[in-house]
């Protein structure tokens, strides 16, 4: 399963990351980028039955800490 997620998600850069390379749009290529390896990642280890933790708890507290 995790091959096929990674299949998938070469397609998806293969798609979408190209045009941008083609246009010289650098900004836009590497959030993109950043972003389809995030969730790339996350899915594989989803794919995987590995735990990923939540990050509602550090960002709650985060935002308690700014607002305290």
């Amino acid at each position: 399963m995790a091959i096929i997620t990674v299949m998938v998600f070469i397609l998806i850069g293969i798609f979408e990351l190209t045009p941008l390379i083609k246009k010289g749009d650098i900004k836009g290529f590497a959030i993109n980028l950043a972003l389809l390896l995030c969730s790339c990642t996350v899915l594989t280890l989803k794919s995987l039955q590995i735990s990923v933790p939540s990050p509602l708890k550090p960002i709650e507290n985060l935002i308690k800490a700014i607002i305290e």
